[in-house]
């Protein structure tokens, strides 16, 4: 399905995600992780 990677499915609609998501995820990870672990020290 154009290239999109199957991560299951919910009452048998199948979900998909475009791997454009992942490098969002680790983008948004990178710019607001330092910020968070000063707010919550381990």
């Amino acid at each position: 399905m154009n290239g999109n990677i199957r991560v299951g499915n919910l009452f048998g609609i199948p979900f998909y995600v475009n791997p454009s998501w992942f490098l969002i995820l680790g983008l948004v990870t990178f710019t607001y992780g330092n910020g968070l672990s000063a707010q919550f020290p381990a």
